[in-house]
């Protein structure tokens, strides 16, 4: 479930990406139009220039014409002047729009990069805890059960090993019972004792399952914060169309 969670915010990064790349390229086209038509336009003013130049024949025939001729001219160029520095400017502004669009993709890449690497490292720190945690149990239950087995071991062989006279046999039968009530002791202990790993046992469990939760509470409050900054950077992006559109009109205007 945590890997889903993690591969959903993935993608939807991914996705966020993309949409931000396919809105770069078209600012770049449209920054490719605006380049063309701005040296469209200048190629124009220089011919209109061209066109407008008055001949040696008017200049020499009639002075106020060629004056009012090259007031024009001056007109048109000062005109046309402007209208290339608007261009500027408009060129401009789709350049600075395509930089800040590439600083946010170079930057959601980064996220996603760091996204990775968190969960790999958070999976690799968990499973490593949980191993050491299991193997400790087992180690500590083991040698106390070996050490009660080899108790019992011991006081079988020394019932064995008890041939004594009929007195000393009554004696020994005494014994006898009473190492067989301490036997039933001991595997009374052992059955305690086993008792005792079979609730360690499930104590482990609900340490493993402890550990779950505080993981996935981490996972939970690491999730609503990735969700914030996605939010910033939508509500970011959001923005950014109206900016674009806004600018989009003042161009055509």
């Amino acid at each position: 479930h945590e890997r889903d969670e993690y591969e959903a915010n993935i993608s939807e990064l991914q996705a966020q990406f993309h949409s931000q790349q396919n809105e770069v390229n078209k600012l770049k086209e449209r920054l490719g139009v605006s380049e063309r038509a701005r040296l469209e336009l200048m190629d124009t003013s220089s011919n209109v220039m061209e066109q407008d130049k008055p001949s040696g024949e008017i200049a020499s025939s009639n002075d106020c014409e060629n004056d009012r001729i090259l007031e024009d001219v001056e007109g048109r160029r000062l005109m046309r002047k402007e209208e290339i520095e608007v261009f500027r400017e408009k060129e401009q502004a789709l350049q600075n729009e395509v930089d800040r669009l590439d600083a946010d993709n170079e930057e959601l890449l980064i996220q996603l990069g760091l996204l990775r690497q968190l969960q790999e490292q958070e999976r690799d720190v968990y499973e490593t805890n949980i191993s050491e945690l299991v193997s400790s149990m087992e180690d500590i239950f083991g040698e106390a059960l070996r050490a009660k087995q080899d108790q019992v071991a011991a006081m079988e062989i020394a019932l064995l090993d008890s041939e004594l006279s009929l007195d000393a046999q009554r004696q020994e039968s005494d014994k006898i019972q009473k190492l067989s009530r301490h036997v039933n002791d001991i595997e009374q202990r052992l059955s305690r004792k086993d008792q005792m790993l079979t609730d360690l046992k499930l104590q482990r469990e609900f340490f493993k399952a402890k550990l779950m939760s505080v993981t996935v509470e981490f996972e939970v409050e690491k999730k609503m914060d990735i969700d914030a900054k996605m939010k910033e950077l939508i509500q970011e992006l959001q923005i950014s169309p109206r900016n674009h559109q806004h600018r989009t009109t003042e161009f055509l205007s």
